[in-house]
C-alpha cells in the first residue's frame, strides 16, 4: 500500500517561513504607540507632581508666615503698634522674653519686653518677609504698653545691626492696616520649573488683646 502525503496547509507554510515583514511592522509600530502612551502618562503625571509641589510649597510658605504674625500681633496693644509703607510692614510691643515666655510681674500684670517688627525686603532675586525683635532696656521695661516712637519704623528695623530672620520668601506683597481689628493681608508667587507663576493670597484680621 502507497502513502501520499498531502501538501502542507497555508498557516503551516507560513509558520515554517517565520513573520513577514509587514507583520513585523505592525507589530513594532503597535509596540511603539503603547511605550509612546506610557511615555505620555509618565510626563502627564511628573508634571502634575511639580505643579502640586510648587502649589503646596508656595501655600505653606504663606501660611506660615500669616500664622506667626497673626499670633504675635494678637499678644500685642494697640498704642504698641505702628505700620510703615517704606519697606511695608508693622512694628508692635510683646510680652515675651528672648525664650518666648510671658513675662509678669508680682501683681500678674504683664512686663513688655521688646518689640517686633515684620518688613518686605527687596534682595533683587526675591521679596522676602523679614522678622527682628529688638529688646527693651531693662531698666525701662513697664507694664503698659510702650509705643515704638522715633527709632523704631520699619526703615530703622532694616538698617538695625540685629539678626533677622526670614519667614518666608517669594512675597509679593505684605500690608498691615489698622482698624477696628488689624486687618493683615500677604500675597505669595512662585515659578515652576515651566516658568508658570502660582499666587496665592491671604487676608486675616486679629485683635490685639493685650
Amino acid at each position: 500500500m502507497s502513502r501520499f502525503s498531502s501538501p502542507p496547509t497555508e498557516p503551516a507554510a507560513r509558520s515554517r517561513r517565520g513573520v513577514t515583514l509587514l507583520e513585523l511592522l505592525i507589530a513594532s509600530g503597535l509596540v511603539l504607540l503603547v511605550a509612546l502612551s506610557v511615555l505620555a502618562l509618565f510626563e502627564a503625571g511628573v508634571r502634575y507632581v511639580r505643579e502640586s509641589e510648587a502649589r503646596l510649597d508656595i501655600q505653606r510658605d504663606a501660611l506660615v508666615a500669616m500664622a506667626l504674625v497673626t499670633q504675635e500681633l494678637s499678644e500685642s496693644n494697640p498704642v504698641a503698634f505702628r505700620t510703615d509703607p517704606d519697606p511695608p510692614g508693622v512694628v508692635f510691643g510683646s510680652p515675651r522674653n528672648l525664650e518666648g515666655t510671658l513675662i509678669v510681674d508680682s501683681s500678674g500684670k504683664l512686663i513688655w519686653q521688646k518689640f517686633i517688627c515684620y518688613y518686605l525686603e527687596d534682595s533683587g532675586a526675591e521679596r522676602r518677609l523679614i522678622r527682628k525683635e529688638r529688646m527693651l532696656d531693662p531698666t525701662v521695661r513697664v507694664s503698659f504698653p510702650p509705643a515704638p516712637g522715633a527709632g523704631l519704623s520699619t526703615a530703622d528695623f532694616l538698617v538695625l545691626p540685629i539678626p533677622a530672620r526670614t519667614i518666608a520668601g517669594g512675597i509679593e506683597s505684605f500690608a498691615v492696616t489698622p482698624s477696628t481689628q488689624v486687618d493683615i493681608e500677604l500675597t505669595a508667587a512662585r515659578r515652576d520649573w515651566k516658568g508658570r507663576d502660582f499666587r496665592v493670597r491671604l487676608q486675616s484680621s486679629v485683635l490685639m488683646r493685650n
